[in-house]
């Protein structure tokens, strides 16, 4: 006796049972298995039960060994970042979940085992014992990110029965490997300039720097500067105040999702390494001397610290609407044209270093200005 046409997970079957002639009475048992379009089989028992001489006398009964009737199995298949911008962390493989529904009068249990390529679990709530019409679902992770992997799930069932579920991936993005950790191999500076040699690490495509006032153990924190996609033998830091610093880099290379850039993925943190920078922009600030308002113009007077060149001024009023800046000053400025209103007034040197224009903290003055 045999079935061999395939039927689609929870569909019912008919099969013709034609009953060898000369039976004797009694029980007479023969098995076969049913198997789905998507490769699920199980096992069935078909018991007949002949009383007589006649050719119509007899029962048929066809179940599972499981003393249950058919469970049903759905296979599904979605990509768990659905509806999520993908970012350089996220595991990209799609994840597959198998349902089984329980179609029978008695509890089952329900079995089964990781496979090479994937974790099989369960909801944390869920013990694998499936009540009459209910059901469960058991879940399918891939281990890790690969083109093409192809497995033979199998889910043992209470009674004997196995069902086999042919489950595969096919991975649309696979995420390059995380770059090592990252280790300075030099450091010089030059004025207002640092600049850092790293030493090469493996899967990286570039360096981000970062200058903190504090040093770190894991990774660094409150960044002073930062110089992202740099060399691993210029690494620079430009305009760079006066002061005792911690510099620390991290390799990354960049991921991709269906072709364009989805972010970073970065290595560990290098350890921190001290930096003093003693002549770059000085870190004395502005001394806003006199402030005096007269119709429609404000007299500035203040201090340009040594090591800076000249002040930047800029009148700026209530709300922000109106700004009137006054550039290249030195120790007074007279700002004319100014519409009556309320206004703050905020000043900061700068000086050239290497032909280019560096600047130093912003200082306002504490009280409100007003103009006639």
């Amino acid at each position: 006796m045999e079935v061999g046409n395939k039927v689609k997970p929870g569909e019912a079957v008919a099969a013709d049972i034609y009953v060898k002639k000369n039976l004797s009475p009694g029980i007479h048992e023969e098995t076969f298995v049913m198997e789905t379009e998507e490769g699920i089989q199980a096992k069935c028992r078909i018991r007949v039960l002949i009383r007589g001489a006649s050719d119509q006398d007899y029962e048929v009964n066809c179940r599972p060994n499981s003393g249950t009737r058919f469970l049903t199995i759905t296979p599904e298949e979605y990509d768990w970042w659905d509806n999520t911008d993908p970012d350089p962390d996220m595991f990209m493989c799609p994840k597959r979940s198998i349902w089984i529904y329980n179609n029978g009068k008695n509890p089952v249990t329900v079995d089964f085992e990781n496979t090479e390529h994937f974790w099989a679990y369960l909801d944390d709530y869920e013990t694998g014992v499936i009540m009459p019409e209910e059901g469960t679902t058991v879940y399918l992770r891939p281990k890790k990110e690969e083109q093409v992997a192809t497995d033979i799930f199998k889910v043992s069932i209470t009674g004997g029965i196995e069902l086999s579920y042919i489950i595969s991936q096919n991975c649309p993005h696979i995420a390059p490997p995380y770059p090592e950790g990252a280790t300075i191999k030099d450091v010089k500076v030059q004025g207002s300039t640092i600049k850092a040699v790293a030493y090469d690490c493996a899967n990286s495509e570039g360096f981000d720097a970062v200058l903190t006032k504090k040093s770190w153990v894991d990774k660094p924190e409150n960044y002073v500067k930062v110089a992202k996609n740099q060399d691993a033998k210029t690494i620079t830091f430009t305009n760079v105040k006066n002061g005792m610093y911690y510099l620390g880099i991290h390799a990354y290379n960049r991921d991709y999702y269906d072709g364009k850039v989805s972010g970073k993925r970065f290595g560990a943190w290098s350890y921190p390494v001290k930096v003093l920078v003693k002549n770059g922009i000085p870190t004395e600030r502005v001394k806003i001397k006199t402030v005096k308002t007269g119709k429609g113009a404000v007299s500035v007077t203040v201090g340009v610290p040594k090591g800076f060149a000249r002040a930047d001024m800029e009148l700026r009023s209530t709300g922000g609407t109106t700004v009137y800046k006054r550039n290249n000053r030195t120790t007074y400025t007279r700002i004319t044209g100014v519409k009556p209103g309320t206004y703050t007034l905020r000043v900061r040197p700068w000086v050239k270093i290497n032909g280019r224009k560096a600047c130093g903290d912003w200082v306002s003055w504490g009280r409100r200005i007003r103009v006639n």
